[in-house]
């Protein structure tokens, strides 16, 4: 019966990677068919110069997470010792994916004249995905917080094997991870995905639409990443806490908590493949601009 119920907590872990999965297929598809509409069209200057800015904003705000990143490991060897080594890596991912959620958060600043439209980027079920991950971490590390020191939330009067679990201040950071991404999250789909500023040329309305789906799809996935990298690293070790308890309350509590914890780990290795998809599309569109802009004035003999 243990084995059955094991199997039973994998096979619900291995469900939301699988979802996660196929939105971001669609989603690959969606950017391929936007890539594939610029060949109808044929850009201008101001689009070669508005994506060429796209992409050197990309990078910038990546470079200075990972700085970021950089003086946290100083800061945190500083304080706690070489011990830290093992954090070192993980900071550095975070600080880069922290990089570029800010870097799309922020206005982009097209060369291109805009007047009023309306052409929204879809992004129904990306988005609510992103939500759902937000909440559950940061409603994940407040009850880990609740159980850590002294309040024992879902230990107390229980004979603990295990080791202590997250401390307070990880559960606090977690937090406040879940929801400082939230929030540039969702700034980055209120400015991105209406699309009420269009460039008045309309030959570049169809790069607009694939430079702004390529970096809404870039927030949605970085934020959905970090609220599900503090998922994991929370509901792993509170859920092994108080699923090693004598009290059978918390210990169906630590293994649903193990459980969502696996869940988004599983989801993380899932989503990293897309790291790189979400790079390279953004510079994929302003090397195809430049290029085409650049055969254009050629053969025009400019």
């Amino acid at each position: 019966m243990g084995r059955v119920i094991v199997g039973f907590f994998v096979v619900l872990a291995l469900v939301p990677g699988f979802m996660l999965a196929k939105l971001w297929l669609a989603a690959a598809n969606r950017r391929m068919i936007d890539f594939g509409s610029m060949s109808f069209v044929e850009p201008t200057k101001a689009a070669d110069e508005s994506t060429a800015r796209f992409v050197r904003r990309r990078s910038h705000s990546t470079y200075y997470g990972v700085g970021v990143g950089v003086l946290a490991c100083v800061a945190l060897a500083l304080k706690v010792g070489a011990s830290t080594v093992f954090f070192w890596i993980p900071i550095l991912i975070i600080g880069g994916i922290f990089g570029v959620l800010i870097g799309a958060a922020l206005p982009q600043r097209p060369v291109w004249e805009r007047i009023t439209g309306d052409r929204p980027v879809s992004l129904d079920a990306l988005s609510w995905s992103m939500r759902g991950a937000c909440l559950m971490a940061a409603g994940t590390a407040l009850v880990a917080y609740l159980d850590a020191g002294p309040h024992h939330l879902l230990t107390a009067g229980c004979a603990v094997d295990a080791k202590p679990g997250p401390s307070a201040t990880l559960c606090l950071v977690a937090i406040g991870v879940s929801v400082v991404a939230w929030a540039a999250g969702e700034l980055a789909i209120l400015r991105l995905v209406p699309g009420r500023k269009i460039p008045k040329d309309g030959a570049d309305v169809a790069v607009d639409d694939a430079a702004r789906s390529a970096i809404a799809h870039s927030a949605v996935g970085a934020t959905t990443l970090l609220a599900l990298i503090s998922l994991s690293v929370v509901g792993i070790g509170a859920g092994l806490v108080a699923a090693s308890g004598s009290c059978s309350g918390s210990a169906a509590i630590g293994a649903g908590l193990l459980t969502l914890g696996l869940a988004a780990a599983i989801a993380v290795v899932v989503m990293a493949g897309t790291l790189i998809q979400w790079g390279a599309q953004l510079r994929k569109i302003a090397t195809y601009v430049h290029k085409t802009v650049n055969q254009d004035m050629v053969s025009g003999g400019r």
